[in-house]
């Protein structure tokens, strides 16, 4: 009887220790992929960024230094011939 017993509980628990592993075995699975996934995200929102930054950003940025400069320029000139103007005089 006793041992009956025993050996319906060891076959329980073989079931048992079976299915633990086999749910382990897809936790892991969906962790490693889940892993995978967050770190093909990061390499696209990086390489979109970088991507947008260069093809739309760059251009104008570069656009309105340009612009900057060119006033720059001018303005020193305006300031040039004003100060030539006023030792002329």
């Amino acid at each position: 009887m006793q041992q009956d017993k025993l050996e319906k509980t060891v076959k329980e628990n073989k079931k048992l220790i079976k299915e633990n592993q086999r749910l382990l075995k897809k936790i892991n699975s969906r962790a490693m992929w889940s892993n995978i996934i967050r770190v093909v995200i990061w390499v696209f929102l990086i390489v979109t960024s970088v991507t947008v930054y260069n093809t739309y950003v760059r251009p104008v940025i570069d656009g309105a230094a340009n612009v900057y400069q060119k006033i720059d320029a001018k303005l020193d000139n305006t300031k040039n011939l004003i100060d030539s103007i006023l030792d002329f005089s």
